[in-house]
């Protein structure tokens, strides 16, 4: 129950990004980038990434720290994605100060970004 719930929300989640970007479907690159990669959850997260993808025929890049508490590395593959002008960018901030400042770039740059798991302070 608990993957069909990630998989229903993950393919909200990126419809909407998917209208947000407003481009042909197939210039499409969404990356998905998780507090961590070797949880069981976000492997979850990642299966419906997969399945979305296919769905709705954009590209989703996975891209995440390994464990739960790089939060400078996270930071940068945050900025890594607002360099390389992605579509959009799923993010579940490991430190909700930290990951404020990557967004706000991402923003300045017309690239949507939503949060998930847990939310950014003060956003």
């Amino acid at each position: 129950m608990r993957k069909l719930i990630c998989l229903f929300v993950f393919l909200t989640l990126a419809w909407n990004l998917f209208f947000c970007a407003g481009s042909d479907s197939n210039e499409q690159t969404v990356v998905v980038i998780p507090k961590g990669t070797t949880h069981v959850f976000w492997q979850s997260i990642h299966a419906g990434a997969v399945k979305a993808s296919k769905e709705f025929g954009i590209k989703i890049n996975w891209v995440g720290t390994e464990k739960e508490d790089e939060r400078q590395q996270q930071i940068a593959l945050v900025d890594n994605q607002v360099i390389n002008q992605v579509a959009g960018i799923i993010l579940a901030p490991i430190d909700d100060m930290a990951l404020r400042r990557p967004v706000q770039r991402a923003n300045q740059k017309n690239i949507p970004v939503i949060i998930i798991d847990s939310a950014l302070d003060d956003s």
